[in-house]
């Protein structure tokens, strides 16, 4: 689900080609969606986005955990400790945006920062105890979440998502691979 999850892209409905209907995709270049409509890859970020809206975290009132500051955590977590710039790049955010949240994690009191031995003029950041046990916590309510409406669907569609994991496996694994993208002010060359 890309690098930070797709929620914020919107969509006006999608129709399949040959149908005498138009749909498009907002926020997604055309080039792309074209490319993905070969193999329902339109469908699919629409369906995942939505999947994502269904299970944002509804642990109580959490004012301070807004998805971008959740979505940053996660990062942290499976790939830090990381330097401010690197948590820009990996999500594709300015510096000065990720600066902020980083501030706001910080406030929260959910990271930890620490001194870079490379240099010490940079901080690493990584998720502290409290942090970890945010996302254990909306982990799984999510996964509770999750469960109770796969146990609503039919035992035949339960199976036929069952049958697409390891598609859906592979391609997360060859997003994750891919490099984060580059773009001016997020702390990437």
């Amino acid at each position: 689900m890309g690098r930070t999850g797709l929620s914020g892209w919107a969509a006006t409905p999608a129709h399949p080609p040959g149908t005498g209907r138009s749909g498009s995709l907002v926020g997604i270049p055309g080039r792309a969606v074209r490319l993905c409509q070969g193999v329902g890859g339109a469908t699919v970020i629409l369906l995942l986005n939505g999947i994502g809206m269904g299970l944002r975290p509804a642990t109580g009132p959490r004012p301070d955990l807004a998805p971008s500051r959740l979505a940053a955590l996660v990062e942290l977590a499976a790939h830090g400790p990381l330097r401010i710039g690197e948590l820009a790049a990996r999500m594709n955010i300015t510096l000065s945006t990720t600066s902020r949240m980083v501030d706001l994690l910080d406030g929260s009191g959910w990271i930890t920062r620490r001194p870079d031995p490379a240099d010490q003029r940079a901080s690493l950041i990584s998720p502290n105890a409290a942090g970890r046990a945010l996302l254990d916590a909306v982990r799984r309510e999510t996964a509770g979440v999750l469960a109770e409406e796969l146990g609503r669907l039919a035992p035949g569609r339960r199976r036929q998502l069952h049958d697409a994991l390891p598609a859906l496996e592979e391609l997360t694994e060859a997003l994750r691979r891919r490099p984060a993208p580059r773009r001016p002010g997020n702390g990437r060359p």
